[in-house]
This record gives structure tokens, C-alpha cells and sequence, in this order.
């Protein structure tokens, strides 16, 4: 069964029914040097004696790196499979202003299940709106640790970015995306030595994390370091090819680095996947 999930009724009515409609370069599935990746269930998620268990399969609708969590459990990132008992959850998913997946999920409804994650991005039209969901929903749920990596992608207010960077602390230890946005908040705040680290931190974590590769590369573009920022580019653009940001700050290095060819073919492929987002649509399951 494919479900695709939807993380409000707005988002689901502006889609006029339809069902999930792919990138022209994504409706054959997942390209073939995407690798799937097998996890086990959250350590956190209980198993009833005797329970039914389905394979599930979670993919993002523009093939982005979203980070999947059941009952605030980290379970990994997109694309990856894995198996559930039967029961109800509630799942959250995230990705860099891209808005999060907050809401239940159910699992044994109808068998196997691949799950679609939308990936509408955050506006400047859509922002309050997905902020308050947030907020709401970590006011309702406060031991859950992703919801505070969530809140740290959207606030763009320095005080608050340290006070829920103190909240995660408490909670999580070893998570890439933390010491990523650890590293963003840095450097927003011109502390480039700190950041620079924490972007490292969350590289020797995972290698694979996109938005570390990223943050490393702005650090570096902001201290003209302009080598080694295209170099991180390029590892973020490997690992996330779809992702807009990823492109768009590689576009920025190669006019500093005065290539305006290679800038103009990032900005164009940026400017082409950020539209196709625009244009996905996806429904309530």
C-alpha cells in the first residue's frame, strides 16, 4: 500500500485530490545509485507480544535527505526501509526549509507500506503557519527530542536558536543534524572557529549528512576559503543532488571563484528543482 502523507488539511486541499505527481526526472522510482537503506526499529518503540509485523518503506516526494523519527525515536533517513509491529505512531520527519511531517501514522492498515514524505518548501508566505505547528506540537509533546532539531531549522532568532540548542543537548547525543544546525547557528552569529567545528562534528558523525557538507562550505565561503568551500559543495551536492540549497550555494563559490558558467548551470538545475517541489502534490492517505 503507498501512502502519502500530508502534515495539514491546507496542504492536502491545494492539492485538488490529486495523488502524489513526481519530478518528470523522479516518476521512475528511486534513481539507481539511490541505496535504500535497512534499519531496525526505535529502541523506543515497544512491541506487543504476538504483534503482526510489516515492511515499511519511507522515501521523500523530491528525493531529499529527511530525517525520520516514530514517537520522537530517531529510525534514519531518507530513502530507508524498515520493519514495524502493527500500532500507531506519531511521525515526524525533516529536511532544511523543507515543512516537517507531524502527525500519527498508523501501520498495519492494508499490509506492507511504502510512505511518500512530502517536501513542500518553507515561504516567507507559509512560515508563521508552519512555525506555530511546531511550537505547538513541542508544547504538546516536550520529551520529544526531534521536535526540538525542528524548531532549530525554522527560528531565525539567535536567543531562541540557544535556548533549544540547550534544550537538545540534554536529550541528544551523538546526532549529526544537531551539531549541523549547531554549526548554522555559529556562524549566523559570525563565530566561525565554533562553527567550523561543529560542522565537523557532525561530518565525523555521518559523512553522508548533505546539510553538514553544506553549513562547511558556507563557513569556508564566509572566510574566502573559496578551495575547500567548493570542495565541501561537491560532497553535499554527491550526497543530495536534489537538494535546491546544496546547488545554490555552490552556485555562490563558483562566482567567487569566477566560473560563471558552472554558476549559471548550478543556479538553473536550483532554480528547476525548487519549482518542481512547488509543483508536487500530495493528499491525505
Amino acid at each position: 500500500m503507498i501512502v502519502a502523507l500530508s502534515i495539514a488539511a491546507k496542504v492536502a486541499a491545494e492539492s485538488d485530490g490529486e495523488a502524489v505527481s513526481q519530478p518528470e526526472d523522479a516518476q521512475e522510482g528511486l534513481a539507481p545509485e539511490e541505496e535504500v537503506e535497512e534499519v531496525e526499529p526505535p529502541p523506543g518503540v515497544e512491541v506487543p507480544e504476538e504483534a503482526p509485523v510489516f515492511r515499511v518503506r519511507f522515501e521523500s516526494a523530491g528525493r531529499l535527505q529527511m530525517e525520520v523519527w516514530l514517537d520522537g525515536e530517531p529510525l534514519g533517513r531518507t530513502p530507508l526501509r524498515t520493519e514495524l509491529p502493527a500500532g500507531q505512531y506519531f511521525l515526524t520527519a525533516s529536511a532544511d526549509a523543507i515543512i516537517p511531517v507531524l502527525q500519527p501514522f498508523e501501520v498495519g492498515d492494508g499490509g506492507d507500506q511504502m510512505v511518500i514524505l512530502p517536501t513542500r518548501p518553507v515561504t516567507t508566505e507559509n512560515y508563521l503557519s508552519v512555525s506555530q505547528d511546531v511550537f505547538r506540537s513541542l508544547v504538546h509533546f516536550p520529551e520529544n527530542p526531534h521536535l526540538l532539531l525542528i524548531a532549530l531549522y525554522l527560528t531565525v532568532d539567535e536567543e531562541e536558536a540557544g535556548r533549544l540548542l540547550e534544550r537538545a543537548d540534554e536529550k541528544l547525543e551523538q546526532n549529526a543534524a544537531l551539531e549541523a544546525l549547531r554549526a548554522r547557528y555559529h556562524l549566523r552569529g559570525g563565530r566561525f572557529g565554533d562553527a567550523l567545528r561543529a560542522a565537523e562534528r557532525a561530518i565525523g558523525i555521518d559523512g553522508t549528512y548533505a546539510l553538514a557538507w553544506r553549513v562547511r562550505a558556507e563557513i569556508l565561503a564566509e572566510q574566502e576559503e573559496w578551495e575547500r568551500a567548493l570542495s565541501a559543495a561537491n560532497y553535499a551536492v554527491v550526497q543530495e543532488p536534489y537538494g535546491w540549497r546544496n546547488l545554490r550555494t555552490r552556485a555562490r563559490i563558483h562566482t567567487e571563484r569566477g566560473n560563471e558558467r558552472a554558476a549559471r548551470l548550478d543556479t538553473e538545475r536550483a532554480d528547476e528543482l525548487y519549482e518542481q517541489l512547488h509543483r508536487l502534490q500530495v493528499r491525505e492517505p
